[in-house]
């Protein structure tokens, strides 16, 4: 009796060692981290707390918008979950904003502060109360954006840390940008309605990475900018696409080089021949993909590659295209499927939304 009460004392003591163990991990702290967090175009608020139903308290999540939101963790436990997290909403780490490189000449650090025009003054002045009297914010008139610059260290850690509805990010002295990626594969885009930058980037992700978006609101157009030509072609597969009850209007744009001394006669203005405004339909890139016959797939499992999209959807007809964005960390979970008839495209949505593939429950949608 003696020998099995140690056992089971030893035992016992094992198990409260991992007990303990377990909840100094819960608990250790690290640098504050983000996550950007997109398709959640399908998800309730219920659907995405049991995405992250591991995540401890300490774990903060705030959805900016239906698509996409925030998550902020400061525990090693929680992101260890984030770094092995494998299920359908899109994560990306929103890197650490550079410490040194927004240093103006006056020894001031300054700040570029993005979509102001969801607030008041009044509310602009609520969510910076914290900020000293050392600090100055220039508001752009008719522009989503301003800027804050301040020689506080208290602020710029603030400002630093900052996880609200705002997007804040160092603006470096005009001596240290380098032409701001105006030289980078861009689209030109207009009749994007009250959409703004962030509607606009995690709407054009899907075709690639956007480096940034710029939106003349007082103008009604702007530009979405990409690494690769490639990423920039998928973006124009865009045109007369619907972003949030608005049908948007995208073409390439072209370097001022490649435009000439006059008017761009493909793109704009009008044409000897009488033609009136844009060229519409695919522009310059001949009948590109028929977006009219194409679907959203969602769901889909990280697994899935174009060639099993493409022998689901080919049993109820032809298809013409499969995209499969690409994120840092491989497959976004959603995807593009064209097909070359109206019929095969209604055929998709009657038959296929709900079918099972590697898993999963495909949503299938227009």
């Amino acid at each position: 009796d003696d020998e099995d009460s140690d056992e089971e004392e030893e035992e016992e003591k094992v198990e409260k060692k991992k007990s303990s163990d377990s909840e100094e991990k819960k608990e250790e702290k690290i640098e504050q981290k983000k996550f950007f967090c997109g398709n959640l175009f399908d998800l309730t608020d219920e659907d995405i707390g049991k995405e992250f139903s591991g995540l401890s308290d300490n774990a903060e999540f705030v959805r900016s918008r239906q698509a996409f939101g925030f998550l902020t963790i400061t525990t090693k436990a929680d992101l260890d979950f984030m770094t092995n997290y494998k299920g359908t909403i899109n994560i990306e780490e929103k890197k650490s904003k550079d410490s040194n490189g927004g240093t103006q000449a006056d020894g001031s650090m300054k700040f570029y502060i993005g979509g102001v025009s969801q607030m008041t003054d009044e509310q602009l002045g609520e969510e910076f109360k914290t900020l000293s009297d050392d600090a100055v914010f220039d508001r752009i008139p008719n522009r989503d954006f301003g800027f804050i610059s301040t020689k506080s260290q208290k602020d710029i850690d603030f400002l630093q840390s900052y996880s609200g509805k705002l997007r804040i990010n160092v603006s470096k002295p005009r001596s240290e940008q380098k032409n701001s990626g105006r030289d980078k594969p861009s689209c030109f885009i207009k009749d994007y309605g009250q959409n703004n930058e962030d509607d606009i980037k995690e709407y054009f992700s899907q075709a690639g990475t956007v480096v940034d978006v710029y939106l003349l609101k007082d103008r009604g157009f702007g530009f979405v900018r990409y690494n690769t030509e490639e990423e920039r072609n998928r973006a124009l597969d865009l045109n007369y696409s619907t972003l949030n009850g608005e049908t948007l209007f995208v073409k390439e744009q072209q370097r001022r080089e490649e435009r000439g001394g006059g008017r761009d006669r493909r793109g704009g203005g009008r044409d000897r021949n009488g033609g009136g405004g844009f060229q519409r339909g695919g522009g310059q890139r001949g009948g590109g993909r028929d977006r009219k016959n194409r679907l959203f797939v969602g769901n889909l499992s990280y697994d899935s590659v174009e060639d099993d999209i493409r022998d689901v959807f080919s049993k109820v007809g032809t298809v013409t295209d499969v995209y499969l964005p690409q994120g840092d960390r491989g497959p976004k979970g959603y995807g593009f499927v064209s097909f070359a008839s109206s019929e095969g495209k209604e055929k998709a949505l009657n038959q296929l939304n709900g079918a099972e593939l590697h898993g999963r429950n495909i949503r299938v949608n227009e």
